[in-house]
């Protein structure tokens, strides 16, 4: 119902008479000209709370008046409250739908919208992630980086992320998607049921393709970093022809050796038990092995656990006098290429400790050639191949091997045949063919590779 006379404001006092016919909200009263705005003033009418709106509403004579010819109650409308409640939904369901509007607001948060961060456990347990507790950036302003860390925090449940878009910015545009000359004293009301609809409505339709294009953002700088970190691997710099001898620590700390010549075929294998033997003693016994077999450096893994041996394999070698070198050398995917059926096939008369022990001298001779044999997805790469699809993983990831393949190049005489079918238009079926052909006779130019039957004009 309408409040009295004398409790409205001066303006709404006239205004009821100059109307012959009530209209709809939306086109109701004088032509206005002015940029409809958000209403900061505060009412001086009596509120009432209305179904379909967050806040509490000045209930006018001009909207009663608006209204009245609206309350039908065989039609289920007995107040003029209810009937401002229908025309609220069906302003919400306008805005709501209307497609121009919603690729507006979804530009809008995209450009001048607010990424929050809300926390699903306590304060104490984020670890790691303590860093993003209080962030709250704009879109725009994101960063792959930062993106990641959200990834992964989200993964682990550790937070959730809200985005929003302020009021001020999106009313306006909404108040001209309902009409551009409205009634100013329906200007509250009308601020209300875009506030509304903004917030029930059009938010939650677009969020989804901003959150898919933020996932897209963060999914091509996960990609370009496995990129790069899989070329620096494979571009380690390699040793060359030259004898190594691979060490594998084991659990107990013994050491696990594997020597192989300059070519990189395998010359023997030693067990040393270190135990509780000082540097003199570990020197007597390993120095003559490496000289005996022409050794030039010992290669060790750089977990952990091994890399605590360097310094005691040092220390040996300094006790007996040998300048042979000890480096550490990637272990990614050392255990799965040791436990292979590849590595039983090429070293069928080791164990797996002296497997890995001759894949790590191998690594240091030519890391690529030897990395090429595992996994891509074995390598250690990082946390960014969880955070990506599996089949995008794949591609960029054979794409980076096939480019790095293609940048260094290869002996056709001396590569093996996992090396040979990574080279850019070959496959395993041209590498089998070109390691039959150099087992009779090796080549000795470019044009010998053009021998019929051995590869097409495509390869």
């Amino acid at each position: 119902t309408a409040e009295p006379e004398a409790t409205a404001e001066p303006e709404a006092t006239a205004e009821p008479e100059a109307a012959p016919e009530p209209v709809e909200p939306a086109t109701a009263g004088e032509v206005s000209n002015e940029e409809p705005v958000l209403s900061e003033s505060a009412p001086t009418a009596p509120t009432a709370h209305l179904a379909g709106l967050e806040e509490d509403v000045v209930i006018t004579p001009e909207l009663v008046n608006a209204c009245a010819p609206f309350v039908n109650p065989d039609r289920g409308v007995h107040t003029e409250e209810e009937a401002i409640a229908g025309a609220i939904r069906i302003l919400s369901d306008r805005l709501g739908r209307n497609a121009q509007l919603r690729t507006t607001i979804r530009r809008m948060l995209r450009k001048q919208g607010v990424l929050t961060v809300k926390l699903l456990v306590g304060s104490s347990k984020v670890g790691r992630h303590k860093a993003l507790i209080n962030l709250s950036r704009p879109i725009s302003q994101l960063q792959g980086g930062r993106l990641l860390a959200l990834r992964q925090a989200q993964k682990e449940r550790v937070l959730t992320t809200v985005l929003d878009l302020d009021p001020k910015l999106a009313v306006p545009k909404m108040r001209r998607a309902l009409g551009r000359h409205t009634h100013p004293a329906l200007s509250p009301l009308l601020d209300a049921v875009c506030l509304q609809a903004l917030r029930m409505r059009l938010l939650p339709a677009v969020e989804e393709d901003v959150r898919l294009e933020l996932k897209e953002r963060a999914d091509g700088e996960s990609l370009r970093f496995l990129s790069n970190h899989l070329r620096q691997v494979l571009l380690t710099p390699m040793l060359g022809a030259r004898a190594v001898c691979g060490m594998d620590v084991s659990a107990k700390g013994d050491w696990n050796l594997a020597f192989v010549d300059a070519s990189g075929t395998p010359l023997a294998q030693a067990v040393l038990e270190v135990g509780e033997k000082d540097a003199a003693a570990l020197g007597a016994e390993l120095a003559p092995l490496l000289v005996e077999h022409g050794s030039a450096a010992v290669a060790v893994a750089s977990g952990k656990g091994p890399r605590a041996s360097v310094l005691r394999v040092r220390a040996a070698l300094l006790a007996a006098g040998s300048d042979v070198i000890v480096t550490l050398v990637n272990e990614g995917g050392l255990s799965s290429y040791a436990s292979s059926s590849l590595a039983r096939e090429e070293l069928a008369d080791y164990k797996v400790p002296h497997r890995a022990a001759v894949s790590l001298a191998r690594r240091l001779q030519d890391p690529m050639a030897e990395l090429l044999k595992v996994d891509a997805r074995h390598l250690g790469l990082g946390y960014e191949l969880g955070l990506v699809s599996k089949a995008n993983a794949r591609r960029v990831l054979n794409e980076t091997i096939a480019a790095a393949v293609a940048y260094i190049g290869c002996d056709v005489n001396r590569a093996s045949k996992t090396m040979l079918a990574r080279v850019p238009g070959l496959d395993k079926d041209a590498a089998d063919k070109l390691i039959e052909r150099r087992a009779a006779a090796p080549f000795e130019s470019r044009e010998a590779l053009r021998e019929p039957g051995l590869l097409t004009e495509a390869q």
